[in-house]
């Protein structure tokens, strides 16, 4: 084995040894999505509508990393909804900095030109739910579809692992 290949083996055993990953997985009970967190993989349940690992490894590496997977035997609709609901759950202290560090004030002393942004944000989303619905075969409509069904789960998950209502964030804060 030559030097480069040991280092490189060194380096991955030393994330493996020292990355602290956290499991979550969500389930599905009474219309409402369920989701809980173990440091034990082998804890997640057979039957769950999406499962992640999760390591926030920035101090380290730079990078955190997530890496979810939803069950086919569930809906498109609830394996979106889940999915983003994980990942709001999961990734809400990285959430809620990038919040503070990019949009928090953003529009102070800005009213006329965040006006202008707002109204675009509402006709574009005007126009998105006007195609889904009328085109509810499309496959395209479809995925835009559920592409906002998982950030509406992303933000309520985001929610659910927040205790400060100070630092609730709505769908549209996310967009």
């Amino acid at each position: 084995m030559n030097l480069y290949m040991k280092y490189c083996f060194l380096l991955l055993f030393s994330l493996f040894i020292f990355c602290e990953s956290k499991y979550g997985f969500v389930t599905w009970s009474n219309g409402n999505a369920i989701v809980s967190v173990t440091d034990n993989y082998s804890e997640i349940p057979k039957v769950h509508v999406a499962k992640a690992t999760y390591s926030n490894e920035i101090n380290n590496t730079g990078w955190a990393f997530l890496e979810l997977h939803t069950s086919a035997d569930s809906s498109d609709e609830k394996q979106a909804y889940a999915a983003g609901f994980l990942e709001g759950y999961l990734t809400r202290d990285l959430i809620w900095m990038h919040w503070q560090n990019m949009l928090k004030g953003y529009c102070y002393n800005k009213t006329e030109v965040c006006g202008l942004i707002e109204d675009f944000v509402d006709k574009n989303e005007d126009y998105i739910a006007s195609m889904v619905t009328a085109n509810p075969t499309d496959p395209y409509w479809y995925q835009m579809k559920l592409y906002y069904i998982q950030i509406e789960g992303l933000a309520v998950g985001y929610n659910h692992a927040t205790s400060d209502p100070y630092e609730w964030l709505t769908v549209r804060d996310l967009m």
